[in-house]
């Protein structure tokens, strides 16, 4: 962006692109704070344009897979076939 060089559109592009991944940064933080608040000892999610995984401490039960869910849907707006949930059992 701060290369002088750099065209309009290449620096535009580049700030929307900047703007997208602080973006998917807060709602990462905001699911790893929403879920362990529902009681699980850690968790870290990644989002990508396409989907969102998210690791738990221990192992993954029917249970917890719905309501990791239910979180990342409300925060990314993704559908449940998009959500990876991983336990590190």
């Amino acid at each position: 962006i701060a290369n002088e060089s750099a065209d309009e559109t290449m620096k535009e592009a580049n700030g929307e692109a900047i703007q997208t991944l602080a973006s998917y940064t807060v709602s990462e933080a905001q699911i790893e704070n929403l879920v362990t608040a529902k009681g699980y000892t850690d968790c870290v999610a990644y989002i990508t344009a396409q989907e969102c995984s998210v690791v738990l401490a221990g192992a993954v039960e029917e249970a917890d897979t719905l309501i990791v869910q239910e979180v990342v849907m409300e925060q990314t707006g993704l559908t449940a076939d998009k959500i990876k949930i991983i336990g590190t059992n």
